[in-house]
């Protein structure tokens, strides 16, 4: 749900290596739910790719309701792209919703993703479309409260399905049903005009959602509106592809780091475990000096409040997120203990590595808690309404939660509990306002409505990453109810994989992934089979060469 470590002060410092934080967004409140704000943005590079040459496949526009749910004509311009390269007559749809952030860069999943294999290999199209309030499809010119209340998810998924509902996709007059088109159209009630100029005499139209078999696939926070878009819309999506998605709203979300624990070296979760337990000795003591001389030890003389501190020395922590085949940054943190043995000399070391970050942050002198505090309502990271990160703070503090903080009294944790959801709670306050977000998030209520962990689905394939901190929030977390893979409801469990990496193609990609994508590919293919044969459909999926 990526970008950078699990906790917002260390999300906002690395974010910028510090500017005043009143140039942070709120992205840096909310550092590890800041990750799954900006998803890996690790794992994403392997999928950009510029469109900026191949303007045919998007972006285009689409005038969207602000509001499904009562009468308002007010609609704004939702963005997405389309490539239909190897679309047969009958094939189905892929459609990807980007999730919680700008979709520009998203958008070359329509050129390079698994998505996009699964289009050429089904013979159908891929889609993606930019979730409301992120990237260019934004109703309003900033994120006030007052604007951000059309931000939820019956909005958001009422979006997709209003998109699937209407939008029609359509051939030039020398395309052949038995044949691919490279140029389809996509039009809608009122169509582009600058589309409808460039492909006059339109001939052939894709049948209505109800005679297309759409395929919602989804990541992360985007994996969660696949689910759910099954779940609320089974008459028009035929099936679903949910990877790494936390199904199972939470607030108090510290078992995220509960992977890190089990799967990391060994010897570096025990130097930051002890490094951990000697900090909260400090923080939670009544000795003056020893606090102030392990803040001095850390570079962080002059920050007021220990939770700060708390946030800022897990930093490390989302290295882990930003893991993906052939680069894991952090293997590359844990190297700092090699010539460590003792909990002082995994405690030194800690210090000096994060000291040495917090030089480079170059604060202004005297400037450390001006940099980093998260106490200062007057700051622009709480005041300025125009930042974009505004958007998916809002959806955490109002719905979802996914406050990623220190592990309860008697478990091992790899946080100081001087870092809690109080943390959290303050920054939606001072976000949005006391009187705003009056109480945390109704995750019991949310959960009843879409189901959590308890969540039935058919035709739904469920993909996680074994090592991935999000799935302690799919169906597949250990502590989820236990339930079977079947073959109306495959569950893949990819091997020492982290966030999403099914997204990832290519020779790079291992082979654990790669199985992964055969079993979805194969699931897919036989519920197409039968809608084929149910329909009395005469349709060949393309046979590819590996």
């Amino acid at each position: 749900m990526r970008p950078i470590t699990a906790l917002v002060l260390a999300a906002t410092f690395l974010a910028s290596l510090c500017v005043p934080s009143s140039a942070f967004g709120s992205d840096a409140m909310f550092g590890a739910v800041g990750i799954l704000h900006q998803k890996t943005s690790h794992s994403r590079r392997k999928l950009r790719r510029s469109l900026a040459q191949s303007v045919e496949f998007g972006p285009f526009y689409f005038d969207q309701k602000l509001d499904h749910f009562h009468i308002n004509t007010t609609t704004f311009r939702q963005r997405y792209w389309v490539n239909s390269n190897h679309y047969k007559a009958n094939g189905p749809v892929i459609f990807y919703n980007a999730g919680e952030t700008d979709a520009t860069e998203r958008g070359g999943y329509v050129l390079n993703s698994t998505m996009h294999d699964l289009a050429q290999s089904l013979q159908g199209i891929v889609v993606v479309i930019e979730h409301r309030y992120y990237g260019e499809s934004t109703p309003f010119s900033n994120y006030t409260t007052e604007n951000l209340r059309f931000l939820n998810t019956d909005q958001a998924l009422e979006d997709m399905a209003n998109f699937i509902r209407t939008v029609k996709v359509t051939f030039p007059p020398s395309y052949s049903k038995s044949h691919h088109t490279p140029n389809p159209i996509v039009s809608f009630p009122r169509t582009n005009n600058c589309i409808s100029r460039q492909f006059p005499n339109l001939s052939f139209t894709l049948p209505p959602a109800s005679h297309t078999p759409w395929i919602v696939y989804g990541g992360s926070y985007s994996g969660n509106l696949a689910a759910w878009m099954r779940k609320k819309y089974p008459d028009i999506v035929f099936a679903a592809v949910p990877s790494s998605a936390p199904v199972e709203a939470r607030v108090d979300f510290w078992q995220y780091f509960e992977p890190i624990r089990r799967y990391g070296p060994k010897k570096c979760i025990d130097a930051i475990v002890s490094t951990v337990d000697q900090v909260d000795q400090i923080l939670f003591g009544k000795d003056k000096n020893a606090k102030a001389n392990l803040y001095a030890k850390f570079g962080l003389t002059g920050l007021k409040y220990d939770d700060d501190f708390a946030s800022l020395i897990s930093y490390p922590l989302g290295n882990w997120e930003n893991i993906v085949p052939g680069d894991n940054p952090f293997i590359d943190f844990c190297t700092i203990f090699n010539n460590s043995t003792t909990p002082a000399e995994y405690f030194d070391t800690y210090a000096e590595y994060l000291k040495a970050l917090i030089v480079e942050a170059d604060c202004p002198p005297g400037g450390i808690d001006a940099c980093f505090t998260t106490h200062n309502p007057e700051s622009s990271m709480y005041t300025d309404v125009t930042s974009p990160y505004r958007a998916w703070t809002y959806q955490t503090c109002t719905e979802y939660g996914y406050w990623e903080d220190a592990a309860p009294k008697g478990h091992t944790s790899l946080l100081s509990r001087k870092f809690d959801i109080n943390w959290f709670q303050r920054q939606c306050h001072l976000t949005f306002g006391e009187q705003s977000i009056t109480s945390l998030a109704n995750v019991e209520d949310f959960n009843r409505r879409y189901g959590g962990w308890n969540v039935k689905l058919t035709r739904t394939i469920w993909v996680d990453g074994e090592w991935d901190p999000w799935r302690e929030l799919s169906v597949q977390s250990p502590n989820a109810p236990k339930r079977r893979s079947t073959t109306t409801a495959p569950l893949v469990l990819i091997p020492q994989a982290v966030h999403h990496w099914d997204f990832d193609t290519g020779p790079s990609v291992p082979g654990t992934v790669k199985q992964a994508q055969v079993e979805i590919l194969g699931a897919l293919q036989s519920w197409l089979k039968h809608y084929y044969h149910a329909h009395n459909i005469e349709f060949r999926f393309q046979i590819l060469r590996t």
